[in-house]
């Protein structure tokens, strides 16, 4: 998976989550991405996000003098990555069968299958999209970790598994 694709599968998984926690479920299931990099397994972040709200992803960053100011995705017209993915996944899946929808979250890799060969992910962008860093980077089985990573143009990745971070509800 190219940069682009990566971006779009784990705001996917974040999008069957915010479905799930809307549904006011007891239990408020999370689950983070194992990526296969250089065939090391680890975990990371493909795009920032705004205000701690994991379903509202920063597209880029820009400076004016000492300050940043984050681009978020227009939702209404679908032509960036993660509003394609929104509308995508809105439009044809999460008008599926509650029940049906239930089991495939419940299930990481019913999930993870699903999200692999279902969707039909945009490879590149017309839409202005930071893809030269990776965030919050972990080595599996290792407690070090880093902020951020810059990656090359060619970055490459390939999802391998979804684990379940268990959180209480807080609603």
């Amino acid at each position: 998976m190219n940069m682009i694709e990566a971006k779009q599968f784990e705001y996917a998984v974040s999008l069957f989550r915010e479905y799930w926690v809307s549904a006011k479920h007891k239990e408020d299931i999370n689950y983070k991405i194992i990526w296969n990099l250089n065939n090391e397994l680890v975990t990371f972040n493909t795009y920032k996000i705004v205000y701690d709200d994991p379903v509202l992803p920063v597209l880029y960053e820009t400076r004016y003098q000492s300050t940043y100011k984050s681009e978020i995705p227009d939702y209404s017209n679908g032509n960036d990555v993660f509003s394609y993915i929104r509308h995508f996944i809105y439009d044809n899946f999460l008008q599926m069968n509650f029940s049906d929808y239930w089991l495939l979250y419940k299930h990481p890799e019913h999930l993870f299958r699903f999200l692999s060969t279902d969707i039909d992910f945009k490879r590149d962008s017309s839409t202005k999209l930071d893809t030269s860093f990776i965030y919050n980077v972990s080595k599996l089985f290792s407690d070090k970790k880093l902020d951020f990573v810059r990656v090359q143009d060619n970055f490459t990745v390939d999802p391998v598994s979804l684990i379940e971070i268990p959180k209480p509800f807080n609603n």
